[in-house]
């Protein structure tokens, strides 16, 4: 069995693949509001938020898995850089609305969703590619060239992919499936960037479930 961290070719018949909820079902959807305001502040279509959080968690913000945190799997690195950047305190039991500072489930996305806004935003404006962003969020790079520093100067780098693992190509495939969230309007074109706060569809508005393919 492959996975999403490998490096292509990423093709479900021969690897394998899992169903992950659209970003339009429920279970991602219900966190619109919060990924429009940190898309706002981020400067990211906040339909790129939702893929992630998809992908990671199936929209669950209590989630914690091998020292990552929340709905969006955020590590101790990226909450450090985070905290110097914001000048707070957070801890990653905050991510889980379990923390001394965070103890409700929508202010705990928040700060997750602001949190990777600002990295896919930095890797985006670096390659011109929401993939490579995706990718760089999950870490498992494919070769990489220079970093970023989406929390600013002295609040920790991260390296910058050269190529495209399945995770970015899934995430790409999740972001974009409805183009009334993934079209900006005003250009008529696919913008990964924050263009406008996204409306609420109907949680049927594309099939509950998508499938990502793994690479081997």
């Amino acid at each position: 069995m492959g996975s999403l961290q490998s490096c292509g070719p990423c093709n479900c018949s021969s690897y394998g693949s899992r169903k992950v909820y659209n970003i339009t079902a429920q279970p991602i959807q219900q966190w619109l509001v919060d990924a429009n305001n940190a898309g706002s502040a981020s400067g990211m279509n906040p339909a790129t938020l939702l893929a992630i959080a998809s992908i990671e968690t199936d929209g669950n913000y209590a989630v914690v898995y091998n020292g990552t945190y929340g709905i969006v799997q955020v590590g101790q690195d990226r909450l450090n850089g985070y905290n110097c950047l914001k000048g707070t305190n957070y801890k990653l039991t905050d991510l889980i609305a379990q923390g001394p500072n965070i103890t409700e489930p929508s202010a705990a996305v928040a700060v997750s969703f602001d949190i990777l806004g600002r990295s896919l935003h930095a890797v985006n404006l670096a390659t011109s590619s929401f993939k490579l962003a995706a990718t760089g969020w999950n870490g498992a790079m494919c070769g990489n060239n220079g970093s970023v520093q989406p929390y600013g100067a002295g609040c920790g780098s991260w390296p910058i992919p050269t190529a495209t693992t399945c995770y970015g190509v899934a995430a790409y495939q999740l972001a974009s499936a409805y183009s009334g969230w993934w079209n900006n309007p005003s250009t008529g074109q696919p913008d990964s960037y924050y263009w406008g706060g996204l409306s609420p569809v109907p949680y049927d508005t594309l099939p509950t479930y998508i499938q990502v393919c793994f690479g081997p």
